[in-house]
């Protein structure tokens, strides 16, 4: 519902996920100043309705990737629910960070 009234360009609507996309670029903000992740994704709810989301997240977060100390972090959606495989992955990832941060200052691969 909240996607399709988004759609539509419902202002109410419009507005309260303009706030929520620079709430939550406010957080993602904190975590790329303690980690500085390559790529930060929404799934779940977040994910579906990114689109609507990140464009405030963008705007929130300008100031913070033009710093030339901070490795470049691309913010993606998860448009669609993501299967376990994903979702491992993701949580794999986020548990290496906190048991050896200091080993993911560069990108892998």
């Amino acid at each position: 519902m909240i996607t399709e009234a988004a759609d539509s360009g419902e202002p109410g609507v419009t507005e309260a996920l303009e706030q929520v996309g620079y709430t939550l670029g406010s957080a993602i903000d904190d975590i790329i100043g303690a980690v500085n992740p390559n790529v930060v994704l929404l799934g779940g709810y977040l994910g579906l309705i990114s689109r609507h989301l990140l464009p405030s997240v963008q705007t929130r977060l300008g100031h913070r990737l033009e710093v030339t100390a901070v490795e470049p972090t691309e913010v993606r959606g998860l448009d669609t629910l993501t299967d376990r495989v994903i979702n491992g992955a993701i949580l794999a990832a986020r548990d290496a960070c906190f048991y050896d941060p200091l080993a993911l200052t560069h990108p892998l691969g």
